[in-house]
């Protein structure tokens, strides 16, 4: 983050502030999330996100991936950016795209 490697886009910032518990701690990530370069999340994303649900159908996928993952993962594949996750949906995304991702931790390693 110091290096300034560290991007964010909308949903993003939507996600993580939903998950606060209040209207305070809310403002707060929301302020600090607003100070990071930003990824567009142009109208585009959305006709790849519909792409990317199709073809995870194939594996019946499709019904894990909740559409801000999918919309996330889209605005990272668009940027070129590797999208850092703790979250197996990104691995599914990957499969079937060119997302490149890392997991923050190793999968299970939260659990």
């Amino acid at each position: 983050m110091a290096a300034g490697r560290v991007l964010v886009c909308d949903l993003i910032i939507l996600e993580l502030t939903r998950l606060t518990p209040n209207e305070s701690r809310a403002r707060e990530v929301a302020d600090r999330l607003a100070t990071f370069e930003s990824v567009s999340t142009p109208t585009a994303l959305w006709s790849r996100a519909r792409q990317l649900q199709v073809s995870l159908a194939a594996t019946g996928d499709h019904r894990r991936v909740p559409p801000v993952d999918l919309l996330i993962g889209c605005a990272a594949e668009a940027a070129g950016v590797p999208l850092v996750h703790y979250d197996r949906d990104y691995e599914r995304i990957a499969r079937v795209s060119t997302l490149k991702h890392h997991w923050l931790l190793p999968d299970g390693t939260l659990a």
